[in-house]
């Protein structure tokens, strides 16, 4: 029994030691989840506490009918999001796979060229359906008093125009996000929604306070957003090589199951 005990003891302190003092590269994959999380958490929340602080401005300069109006299409397009179809989602987690893996550079383009198809082609369907059904929408499903039906059909197509070249947002948010580009991310995204706001409402005051101005300004801006995301995205991706492909059924396959769950879930929380 004596012989064992200074056996056992000489190994506690290794033991202690593999604990308490984690690896270089487990101490830097900590520090960098710490970053991320605390860069997305200041982005969302800034986000956030501009779109609450600007509800008083636009319901004073809109009117209650036109920020009703502003609140039904925001409404649609939660409604609509289901059509990202869990993809977004998708692509943080492949790209963050791919790259972590040494020769498969080409695959990480191939993956994202495949999702851009997919993104703006659905972003192209959600335009011509919105710009088809806004005469029908403005005359069926908006009743309204000071609004007439003509200008309740231009803000919508305007409205299905913007929310169509804005569609692939989410999927260049997701590439950043699978590249653990978190905080140049959200600088952009913090940049994106104070220029959102703030020249939404110049746009207001030195125009005209109205529903259209509104629309149109987010329109124009919208523009600039998509620009910049996906300048930024493209700066990140891997460079195309020799094997790259422009579309890969063969990338869609290997995510339709999760991309399905990932659906799923987000309908259930709509319901």
């Amino acid at each position: 029994m004596s012989g064992k005990l200074p056996e056992r003891q000489g190994r506690l302190p290794i033991l202690e030691r593999n604990f308490s003092s984690p690896s270089p590269i487990r101490r830097k994959a900590i520090s960098v989840l710490k970053r991320n999380i605390v860069a997305s958490a200041s982005g969302q929340a800034w986000a956030a506490l501009l779109s609450i602080l600007f509800v008083p401005f636009y319901i004073t300069v809109l009117g209650t009918e036109g920020f009703g109006l502003i609140a039904f299409l925001a409404s649609l397009q939660a409604l609509v999001s289901i059509l990202d179809l869990g993809l977004s989602a998708s692509a943080t987690r492949e790209v963050a796979k791919i790259l972590a893996t040494e020769g498969s550079k080409d695959r990480c383009a191939s993956m994202v060229r495949t999702l851009e198809v997919l993104y703006w082609s659905i972003g192209l369907l959600i335009g011509i359906v919105g710009v088809a059904s806004a005469g029908p929408i403005a005359t069926s499903w908006v009743n309204v008093d000071e609004l007439t039906p003509g200008t309740i059909r231009l803000v919508i197509s305007l409205f299905a125009v913007s929310l169509a070249i804005q569609w692939p947002v989410n999927l260049y948010t997701g590439v950043l996000r699978g590249m653990e580009r978190h905080v140049a991310l959200n600088i952009f995204r913090v940049f994106s929604a104070t220029l959102r706001h703030g020249g939404t409402a110049l746009a207001l005051i030195l125009i005209e306070p109205s529903v259209k101005v509104y629309v149109f300004s987010a329109l124009i801006l919208g523009g600039i957003n998509i620009v910049g995301i996906t300048l930024m995205t493209k700066r990140g991706i891997p460079p195309a090589g020799k094997t790259t492909r422009f579309f890969s059924v063969s990338e869609l396959r290997s995510i339709w199951k999760f991309a399905t769950v990932m659906t799923l879930t987000a309908i259930v929380a709509l319901a």
